[in-house]
């Protein structure tokens, strides 16, 4: 019976400087290349200090804040598309996994004040190619989608009181027409009503009021 009884304590004995030896053993959490190693051989680590960073490319992702005027738009599962300025001409599919239910507000870089609250967006790229770690990234999101609609350069739009208008081209002169606008992004805005197909608007300077009635600024005429 002692002869179990010390076979059993040493079996526990051993099981416990197991457990110890595993414990200081660190094993990461993905498959990956080590980017960056903080640490020495013998040096002595402490609680919560960064020993080591992985970064996997096979599965990458980046952070983006959004303001609170349109973070009520973006959902997860949405699709976006990323653009680097290092790889000029390239696009990467990507898709948005999660979105802040809490946003923080951004210090105004010319007065200091606090400015709108913006909410950090985690958008997963699909096939990251040859994407690095530390790249800057342009993320755009594809909110809603409409095809075959009329539109216009966002450039020939304005605003006056309240409304939206172009300049469209009628016996040789622009003419003032007011329009109804749907979706926008950065180049288009869909025209729902005021404008026909194959009409000629007037782009340049949509906050200039004079550039539409010959105050000098460049003026361009485009067919729709």
């Amino acid at each position: 019976y002692s002869n179990i009884l010390s076979l059993r304590q040493a079996q526990v004995g051993y099981e416990r400087k197991q457990e110890e030896l595993d414990g200081l053993t660190l094993k990461a959490p993905i498959s990956g290349q080590v980017i960056a190693l903080n640490t020495e051989d013998g040096q002595k680590v402490e609680a919560g200090k960064t020993v080591v960073r992985i970064a996997s490319y096979e599965q990458m992702n980046t952070e983006i804040m959004i303001d609170e005027l349109d973070i009520i738009h973006i959902k997860p599962d949405m699709e976006a598309v990323v653009t680097v300025d290092a790889m000029p001409g390239e696009t990467f599919a990507a898709t948005v996994v999660e979105v802040a239910r809490e946003g923080s507000k951004g210090e105004d870089m010319y007065d200091g004040s606090m400015g709108a609250s913006g909410f950090p967006v985690k958008v997963e790229i699909m096939d990251p190619g040859d994407l690095r770690a530390g790249m800057t990234a342009n993320v755009s999101i594809f909110i809603d989608e409409r095809k075959d609609v009329l539109a216009v350069p966002i450039e020939a739009v304005y605003e006056k009181e309240g409304a939206s208008f172009v300049q469209v081209m009628e016996g040789g002169k622009p003419k003032e027409v007011e329009v109804q606008l749907g979706l926008q992004d950065r180049a288009l805005a869909e025209v729902l009503d005021g404008l026909t197909e194959g009409q000629e608007v007037v782009t340049g300077s949509s906050a200039d009021d004079e550039m539409f009635f010959g105050g000098g600024g460049p003026v361009r005429r485009v067919r729709m």
